[in-house]
């Protein structure tokens, strides 16, 4: 596990035939201990050709699954780390009886 900090998300969203789109977010972050980045804390501070790199990753790593896949933008920060704090939540209430 590398500590990390969240800095933003790219939006996903996806489907199968006959199904609904159903987003799938990917959450973007970086080593804390990478000092080159100290500065970099959401992801508009990144180049554009970053993103482009990043977004054409996940497009090539859901290319097999079959499933209809489109990058719907991009999440700052606050926004990801709100779906981390939203999806902890949802996880935290499956282990109470």
């Amino acid at each position: 596990v590398v500590p990390s900090r969240v800095i933003g998300a790219v939006r996903v969203a996806q489907k199968r035939d006959g199904q609904p789109d159903k987003r799938n977010d990917r959450l973007i972050a970086i080593p804390i201990a990478q000092h080159r980045r100290d500065g970099l804390t959401d992801i508009a501070q990144l180049p554009t050709r970053v993103k482009e790199e990043i977004g054409a990753f996940y497009l090539a790593s859901l290319a097999l699954t079959g499933k209809v896949v489109h990058l719907a933008g991009w999440a700052d920060a606050d926004e990801a780390h709100d779906g981390v704090t939203a999806a902890a939540k949802r996880y935290a209430a499956t282990l109470t009886p």
